[in-house]
């Protein structure tokens, strides 16, 4: 996958995304040429996968609206 397709697939900016690879945050693209990096799709999926199931697996609390349904919380 080149830069725009990972932003298109992953819906952060292109900035978003070096700055993760330089943090070993995201998958590090791979050169394939002079000037030219592209990303493994199968790497770029498991990284979403990996997020998702992050976000599923962490357990919010309830606010304290839905203990109290008469009060209203701003």
């Amino acid at each position: 996958m080149r830069i725009h397709e990972v932003v298109r697939a992953i819906g952060l900016s292109r900035a978003t995304v070096y700055a993760m690879v330089a943090h070993d945050q995201f998958p590090a693209p791979i050169p394939i040429g002079a000037n030219a990096v592209a990303w493994l799709d199968s790497a770029v999926a498991e990284w979403m996968k990996n997020k998702i199931e992050t976000a599923q697996a962490t357990v919010t609390e309830p606010s304290a609206a839905a203990d109290h349904p008469g009060r209203c919380s701003k």
